[in-house]
């Protein structure tokens, strides 16, 4: 018997609980290649450019589906 903690819809990893909670370790396993995959195409580029390539490229990977979900902010 197999138990799962997290089930993938659209893209978005939804993690089992009381609460409505989104997982982004997949998210942020998948941004790092093509971050590294930047910096080492570009190694005589400005900060400006790299970020900007950064922002366009990596970020969206990263940011896919958070809107969907309430952000809890614990203190």
């Amino acid at each position: 018997m197999y138990l799962f903690n997290e089930i993938r819809y659209l893209g978005t990893y939804i993690v089992a609980g009381r609460q409505l909670k989104c997982s982004i370790a997949h998210s942020k396993r998948s941004f790092h290649p093509p971050l590294n995959a930047i910096f080492g195409k570009i190694r005589v580029a400005s900060e400006e450019v790299t970020l900007e390539l950064g922002k366009s490229k990596c970020f969206p990977i990263l940011l896919y589906g958070l809107d969907c979900f309430s952000y809890l902010r614990q203190i």
